[in-house]
């Protein structure tokens, strides 16, 4: 795909366009299983009609930032759900029922969080969202700051498409940033690894800093801003 047309969307329903199954499994590039029969516990759940989408858990390895894997531990815990009622689930490690994806494919305008909105359609259509944490991968970013600003700015954008919401004062985001990194500051010290807790708070700015800047990033500078984030500079 030629980098000036990417879009998460785009490259989404070009690998579905192209399969053959009933089921679709997304993995992204950057994760691994952690156990062997990760791909038949995604898929389990497709046994019940209903269930029109699937997703696994995830946690990171020895390369990833210590205040972004106690961000997955919050995002996937431990608890098995069936039958999740909310929109959620990431196309890191999920799969959807491929007739649902032939009504509504994936958003390719958006920015990022794709998924949501495809799980968002999912509930919409009554069908159900599956959360498997036994179907676990290890989600590795190697981020500098920069990147994980641009990452999060970028969903920000999209999640106000999604949802229709565009409330992120610069008070609520030092307020969700310093309770965040007061948070990871405890738990790298219950762990016996205050070494994290540099990287850990550079992590939380950079998230909220773009999440914020994507709230306030006005209509008529959406494409620069996007081809910013996308596309190499030549």
């Amino acid at each position: 795909m030629p980098p000036s047309e990417f879009t998460f969307g785009r490259a989404l329903n070009w690998g579905c366009d192209f399969a053959k199954g009933d089921i679709l499994v997304f993995v992204s590039a950057h994760v691994y299983p952690l156990e062997p029969h990760w791909l038949e516990k995604l898929v389990e759940p497709f046994s019940d009609p209903k269930v029109g989408l699937s997703y696994g858990g995830q946690t990171g390895d020895h390369r990833s930032n210590y205040a972004e894997i106690q961000l997955l531990k919050t995002w996937f815990p431990d608890k098995e759900n069936l039958d999740q009622k909310e929109p959620f689930c990431n196309n890191a490690n999920c799969a959807v029922r491929r007739s649902l994806w032939e009504q509504h494919p994936y958003d390719e305008a958006l920015t990022g969080l794709e998924d949501i909105a495809f799980a968002k359609q999912v509930l919409a259509d009554d069908h159900k969202i599956a959360y498997i944490p036994d179907a676990q991968i290890a989600h590795v970013h190697e981020e500098g700051f920069r990147r994980i600003l641009n990452r999060y700015r970028r969903e920000a954008m999209a999640y106000q498409e999604i949802s229709g919401r565009s409330e992120l004062s610069l008070t609520k985001a030092v307020t969700l940033a310093a309770r965040n990194i007061t948070g990871d500051i405890r738990a790298a010290l219950n762990d016996g690894d205050a070494t994290e807790i540099p990287s850990a708070v550079s992590f939380r700015v950079a998230q909220f800093a773009g999440a914020y800047m994507g709230y306030r990033t006005e209509d008529d500078k959406h494409r620069q801003v996007v081809r910013r984030m996308y596309y190499p500079s030549n």
